[in-house]
């Protein structure tokens, strides 16, 4: 699906594994990935589900050539575009993988897209279809009014009853997520940056990971002992 013009730049492309929601805690996830040991209260970026998909970052980018399809979203899809602008909506781009928020925004502003659904691939055959979410919390701010009433509606709104009220408004899914933990914005901070240095060819996969552990864990230090459950 990948085609380029005579000057060898794309002007149309299949799929581009590491846009939109195909980055590292989707494809980690995919790839059985796990975030951290309850036993030893450490993080864990540098198991095999997370060397896996930071390796197929790394193929993927000399396959694809990461600088080229930087050129292809720059002028298919610049800073600030309009929604409609969006690649796979105006035809440059076969396949994306992003959220079902994606559903609203194909009928708002390309409602005559022929389009279809599917699962990501999965590592081995026989695998289970996957699918995840998360990004989304309730949070009481401290010195807030009324905690006793606060924490009781946010006991229900994460339980059964709560949940399936959510799901059906808000056209949402239930689904696999990443564990919560107390540095998580810091966890995608550092992960972010290593996927970024793998993409860019400035690092190996190992050194890649190995300073993602070395920038969290004594974060998560602090926290220690922490259970999930």
């Amino acid at each position: 699906m990948n085609k380029t013009d005579a000057k060898g730049n794309y002007t149309e492309l299949g799929l581009i594994p590491w846009s939109g929601q195909g980055f590292h805690a989707t494809w980690g996830l995919d790839f059985s990935a796990k975030f951290f040991n309850d036993k030893t209260c450490q993080v864990t970026p540098t198991e095999p589900g997370f060397e896996t998909a930071f390796k197929y970052f790394q193929q993927w980018s000399r396959e694809l050539d990461y600088n080229k399809v930087d050129t292809f979203l720059a002028t298919y899809q610049p800073p600030n575009a309009p929604p409609s602008q969006t690649p796979l909506f105006t035809g440059h781009l076969g396949m994306s993988i992003d959220g079902n928020w994606t559903l609203s925004s194909i009928q708002q502003y390309a409602p005559k897209l022929n389009y279809g659904i599917t699962y990501l691939p999965v590592l081995h055959k026989g695998d289970a279809p996957f699918t995840w979410s998360g990004g989304f919390s309730l949070v009481m701010p401290q010195g807030a009014h009324n905690t006793g009433a606060g924490w009781k509606f946010m006991k229900f709104m994460t339980g059964p009853e709560g949940q399936a009220i959510y799901t059906k408004v808000t056209s949402h899914l239930l689904s696999e997520s990443r564990p919560p933990l107390p540095i998580g914005a810091q966890y995608l901070d550092a992960m972010d940056a290593a996927q970024s240095s793998i993409l860019l060819g400035t690092s190996t996969v190992d050194q890649a990971l190995q300073q993602v552990y070395q920038r969290l864990q004594p974060q998560m230090d602090q926290y220690c002992p922490f259970k999930l459950d």
